[in-house]
């Protein structure tokens, strides 16, 4: 899929989606769909160079994907990783030995992130999660210093938006285009990945998509959605609708089920589906924040994690 661009613009984009097989494992009937997740790279180019955000998880994806990006003629230049969640990095090895020439870089707290992802038995668990799909090489971005960098000549922003779907996440901006590269911030008609998100962590994910609501994309490109994504900044308002009401309405159901969860009455809340069957985490403390302004007091009583929807 190829983005919109100004006639005039040096810069274009296009996508390469691949779907694969998720962790979520006995669902439900009639929900066959959460088997599947479509992860989506990016190519940003300009008249000789290119710069791609996010990687895949497999060697055979990754394989893929180089191939298509020979295929541009363009020269990669620049490997950008949003966030450390292993699907997003562990095809990092192959294209660096496809591309030598190719600089791979994440934001700090990122670089930091992958690090723990790599230690020997958080791998092992992906491998247990997704077998036969782990690279047997794997290895972490450089540090990024400052928050830009450049593609043949124009700006590259990349902005901090804290916890998402996991801890230490960014998005990156190309203002030239109007074009934000949302990683897993903003979902697309995909089920979302809930299991690090506790009601803090929910609370930190809705002011993420206000950060990039504030910054006006023309377009947003999503981690995971469709195999034909619109890319309509829409997505960012939609991702924090659902969220909110998913999360009021599951706090009646288990309330009437006397299966506490959630937050207090007063919160903004944001989505925690059905997690039927899921194990408890320990609850949180009481505690106060502030959104737009206002005081806000939560108190999680249980946040439930399964595997549904988990990618």
């Amino acid at each position: 899929m190829t983005g919109p661009a100004e006639a005039d613009s040096p810069l274009e984009w296009k996508l390469f989606i691949r779907r694969r097989a998720s962790a979520t494992q006995g669902v439900p009937p009639g929900k066959d769909d959460l088997k599947w997740v479509a992860n989506t790279a990016t190519l940003i180019y300009g008249r000789t160079d290119a710069l791609l955000v996010d990687a895949f998880l497999s060697d055979a994806q990754t394989a893929e994907l180089a191939d298509w990006i020979a295929a541009t003629g363009k020269r990669l230049s620049t490997i950008y990783i949003t966030h450390a969640h292993p699907d997003h990095f562990f095809g990092l090895k192959l294209l660096r030995d496809r591309f030598p020439g190719a600089r791979a870089i994440a934001a700090p707290q990122v670089v930091d992130a992958m690090r723990t992802a790599l230690a020997p038995e958080s791998v092992e668990n992906w491998r247990r999660r997704f077998p036969g799909l782990v690279p047997a090489s794997l290895v972490p971005a450089e540090r990024l210093e400052g928050n830009e960098f450049d593609l043949e000549g124009n700006r590259i922003v990349v902005v901090d938006i804290g916890h998402t779907d996991t801890d230490n996440t960014t998005c990156l901006h190309v203002p030239l285009i109007g074009l934000v590269i949302a990683g897993d911030a903003i979902y697309n008609g995909t089920h979302p990945y809930l299991a690090e998100s506790d009601g803090q962590g929910l609370l930190d994910w809705l002011d993420a998509i206000d950060k990039i609501e504030a910054l006006k994309p023309q377009a947003v490109v999503v981690g995971h959605g469709p195999l034909d994504p619109d890319n309509s900044p829409r997505h960012i308002r939609e991702s924090a609708a659902t969220y909110r009401t998913s999360c009021a309405s599951t706090q009646k159901r288990r309330r009437r089920a006397s299966s506490t969860i959630g937050c207090s009455p007063s919160i903004p809340t944001a989505s925690i589906p059905d997690r039927s069957g899921a194990a408890p985490m320990q609850p949180r403390r009481r505690g106060e924040r502030r959104r737009h302004g206002e005081s806000v007091r939560y108190e999680v009583v249980e946040v439930w994690r399964s595997e549904i929807g988990a990618r």
